[in-house]
């Protein structure tokens, strides 16, 4: 059945089987190609894989057929952003903001689809916003740290800052 499959692709993931959980969640929407689990999960699997914009399709569906599901938004704009469909993945994260504010890494993905829209002084709010959440995450603080220094983003040219932010992030790294 369709749930045995899924829960097979599930435990190849935790194995390290990431073919292996392809394969299997594959076969569960072919079985039942609205299943919730499956399509979440296969969603997941693209969205990490080499190539995340293929995700969105599965995510799309995910949304037909379970509008309220747990951090949809948040999947769907990391999707879209990957499709370079920025407008569209801000949206998202906004709307993933509006179900959770405290969602850190929704804040820091906003700030990085602002960021590639040149969007550089809402990107460094968002990025200033997931640091107050999370002040020990070293990819926000490296982000920012690289906005601060980016030649595009003149107004927010700030070496000494970028300098202490990207050394946070190296501490915070060295002990975990």
């Amino acid at each position: 059945n369709w749930r045995g499959h899924n829960n097979v692709g599930f435990c190849l993931i935790e194995k390290g089987d990431r073919e292996g959980a392809r394969d299997q969640f594959a076969e569960a929407l072919r079985l039942q190609p609205n299943a919730i689990d499956a399509l979440d999960n296969m969603g997941m699997w693209v969205l990490n894989s080499d190539n995340p914009a293929e995700a969105l399709p599965y995510f799309e569906r995910l949304r037909e057929v379970d509008p309220g599901r747990k951090r949809l938004n948040f999947h769907l704009g990391q999707a879209l952003a990957g499709q370079g469909l920025l407008d569209e993945a801000v949206r998202e994260f906004n709307e993933e903001l509006r179900r959770k504010p405290g969602s850190a890494e929704a804040r820091m993905q906003l700030g990085w689809a602002l960021e590639r829209q040149k969007k550089f002084n809402e990107a460094a709010a968002a990025y200033r916003d997931t640091l107050a959440i999370a002040p020990e995450w070293p990819q926000p603080l490296c982000r920012f740290a690289l906005l601060l220094v980016d030649a595009d983003a003149k107004e927010l040219r700030n070496p000494d800052e970028a300098i202490r932010l990207a050394s946070k992030a190296v501490n915070v790294s060295s002990r975990e």
